[in-house]
């Protein structure tokens, strides 16, 4: 688990640290907010899964993943996509070198990856689509969620495209109190 590895500091630290900070918002996004979101979209994803049953450890793996999938931004900082993408081996050392400092990095099972990787993606385009204001950074960033969900199992996909498209219509507002049209009973884990 990566959250035992985290100290105290390290945990209060994603309070405090920017997203975005090289793209136009119109507000801040912490990386707390963003770890946390991406924990509830994947905990969602994996329920639509239709192929994969989660354990209650693959839920606590899930889980762990998904809070800490960035963690090592506390000390490197949000390095912009474009970068990451010239220089991945810079960025991969990064990742080591934090979780090395921390007692080494847990591997973690394909399926759980890919979920996260999803919602991450899923969360990045939901708030730059709200916040943002570059419209064809908006675009890029539903091109890579369409990209990811097109090989998902048809639920899923279908899930995220509506929540996209009611976003992009505009009838979707990030307001307290609704449930959303999407709700549907929750699903006992296995």
């Amino acid at each position: 688990m990566r959250i035992y590895d985290l100290t105290g500091q390290d945990i209060l630290a994603t309070q405090h640290l920017t997203r975005w900070h090289m793209v136009r918002t119109r507000r801040a996004q912490t990386l707390a907010e963003h770890l946390g979101t991406v924990a509830m979209l994947s905990v969602k994803i994996a329920a639509l899964w239709d192929t994969v049953t989660l354990s209650l450890d693959d839920m606590a793996n899930l889980l762990d993943y998904a809070l800490t999938h960035d963690a090592h931004e506390i000390e490197f900082g949000d390095p912009p996509s474009p970068a990451v993408r010239i220089f991945p081996e810079a960025h991969a050392a990064a990742i080591t070198h934090f979780w090395k400092r921390r007692g080494g990095l847990s591997p973690v099972a394909p399926h759980i990856e890919r979920i996260v990787a999803i919602a991450d993606k899923l969360e990045a385009a939901l708030f730059y689509q709200l916040e943002g204001e570059d419209p064809g950074l908006k675009a890029a960033c539903w091109q890579k969620v369409r990209e990811l969900v097109s090989s998902a199992p048809l639920p899923v996909a279908l899930w995220a495209s509506q929540l996209m498209k009611s976003v992009e219509i505009g009838t979707f507002t990030p307001q307290p109190g609704g449930a959303g049209d999407d709700h549907q009973p929750r699903q006992p884990v296995a």
